[in-house]
C-alpha cells in the first residue's frame, strides 16, 4: 500500500512538471519573427539629412527587407539572427512609415 501512495505522488509531480515543459515547449513558436529595438516605435523622431541606421533580430538566414521614405534596402539575418542596414539620408517631413519585412513571414511596420 505504502508503495502505491509513493507512485501516486510521484506520477502527479511528474505530470505537473510534463505539463510545464509542454506549455514551454508551445510558447516557443510564438515570438515575432521580426523585432526591432524600442527606439523604432511609433511616434519616433529620425534625424534629418542623415543616413539612418536600422537594426534588429529576425529568423536566422531569413532575407530582410527595410523600406523607408523611398529608401530601401535588403540584407540577410546572421546565424545568431541579428541584423542591420543603413537608409539614405531623407529630408524634414513625415510622418514617414518604417516597414520591416522577413522572406518568411514576418513584417513590422512602425
Amino acid at each position: 500500500m505504502n508503495a502505491m501512495v509513493q507512485t501516486s505522488a510521484w506520477s502527479r509531480r511528474l505530470k505537473g512538471k510534463s505539463l510545464a515543459l509542454v506549455l514551454l515547449v508551445l510558447a516557443l513558436p510564438a515570438r515575432a519573427a521580426i523585432e526591432l529595438p524600442l527606439l523604432f516605435s511609433d511616434g519616433a523622431v529620425m534625424q534629418r539629412g542623415q543616413p539612418l541606421p536600422v537594426w534588429g533580430w529576425a529568423t536566422p538566414g531569413a532575407k530582410i527587407d527595410v523600406a523607408f521614405d523611398g529608401g530601401t534596402a535588403t540584407v540577410t539575418a546572421s546565424d545568431a539572427g541579428t541584423w542591420r542596414v543603413e537608409l539614405p539620408a531623407h529630408a524634414a517631413g513625415g510622418p514617414y512609415v518604417l516597414s520591416i519585412r522577413e522572406n518568411r513571414g514576418g513584417a513590422v511596420t512602425v
